[in-house]
């Protein structure tokens, strides 16, 4: 029977943490941190649930992280990048340009 209580113990432990992770007074970090001691010391107590539901949640947060972004910066940000993409390009094409000639290649 040990084992039945450990599994019940473990439940009632996943179901109140999921809930107070949700409250504003625990932080993503923490509630991150606490999982993870929670998932190493007791397992997953809901592990058909789990593969069920992992697709969704993943999918779910992602779409929320997008939310939470600043488009003018992420804006800002793609500019910077596809300049540094531009010139990049620019630089290996006259480089092995500059190469083929000098090694006498065709191109």
């Amino acid at each position: 029977m040990p084992r039945k209580r450990n599994a019940n113990l473990a439940r009632v432990v996943f179901i109140a943490a999921a809930v107070l992770s949700l409250t504003p007074w625990v932080s993503s970090g923490l509630a991150l941190l606490a999982g993870t001691i929670l998932a190493l010391s007791l397992g997953n107590p809901f592990p058909d649930e789990s593969k069920k539901l992992t697709p969704l949640l993943l999918q779910v947060s992602i779409i929320g992280l997008g939310f939470g972004m600043d488009l003018e910066v992420v804006g800002r940000a793609g500019l910077h990048g596809v300049a540094y993409t531009i010139g990049g390009v620019a630089a290996t094409m006259l480089l092995g340009t500059a190469l083929g000639r000098a090694l006498g290649t065709p191109f």
